[in-house]
């Protein structure tokens, strides 16, 4: 076992509501698991081994690769949530690797620290040494971080990766502009067409999700098409195309 690769919660409380302890691990792992398909750009890279410690109420959960291709991504996943972690604790944002279901996930766990009392708290510790407690303050940053995105209709360009049908339809499109990810949602009736186009340069039209600070979170796509990779046409061939 890689100590580095483990992700632990503690409650610190003498008594947990049943259904506060099933949500709070469900949102642990959940929360664990999509910054990890994140990080490998793939769902299901990695999985989780998970085990009770002895003492307080303590849940760890350790990444490994289903894959030796995926063993460094397995590495990254602690420190992304961690970083992702840290910032929210500071910034209203949603950060690098994590989705809108990641954050969500990490707000019941914070929302559950601040149920159990200030003398009392829940924590996260990632490998042997690191740890971050959970407050008031980071669930309110990421109510924050999601009210203030707004949408709007609109398209964007780039090449459609990563399949997955967990949790619903959903690939990542690496956007021309910027050179980064963006997750997207599309429905049942779009697959074949999603599935056609996968690894190629693609136009996807919907609904975009956008930060206060213009940046793209994610799209719900309602309709996408191939667009070509060519080299563009030197000015001569413009110049004969146009009758010149």
């Amino acid at each position: 076992m890689d100590a580095n690769n483990v992700i632990t919660l503690r409650l610190e409380s003498g008594k947990v509501d049943a259904a506060d302890f099933k949500r709070a691990i469900e949102s642990f792992l959940d929360m664990i698991q999509s910054v990890a398909d994140e990080v490998a750009g793939k769902p299901k890279a990695v999985s989780l081994l998970v085990s009770v410690l002895p003492g307080s109420t303590c849940v760890a959960a350790e990444v490994e690769a289903t894959s030796p291709v995926y063993t460094e991504s397995a590495k990254k996943v602690a420190s992304a949530l961690e970083n992702g972690l840290r910032r929210i604790s500071h910034e209203a944002i949603v950060p690098e690797y994590f989705s809108e279901s990641s954050v969500r996930n990490a707000r019941t766990l914070a929302l559950m620290a601040s149920k159990i009392g200030k003398k009392q708290s829940v924590s996260l510790r990632f490998g042997e040494n690191s740890q971050l407690e959970l407050s008031d303050t980071i669930a309110a940053n990421i109510a924050k971080a999601l009210e203030i995105s707004v949408s709007s209709l609109g398209s964007i360009e780039g090449t459609l990766e990563m399949l997955s049908l967990h949790g619903g339809f959903n690939c990542n499109i690496y956007d021309d502009l910027t050179g980064k990810r963006i997750g997207c949602t599309y429905s049942k009736e779009l697959l074949d067409n999603v599935h056609a186009a996968f690894g190629k340069r693609v136009s996807a039209y919907g609904t975009i999700n956008y930060t206060s600070d213009k940046g793209v979170t994610r799209l719900k796509i309602s309709s996408i098409r191939i667009i070509g990779c060519g080299e563009l046409p030197d000015w001569g061939d413009m110049r004969g195309a146009l009758g010149g």
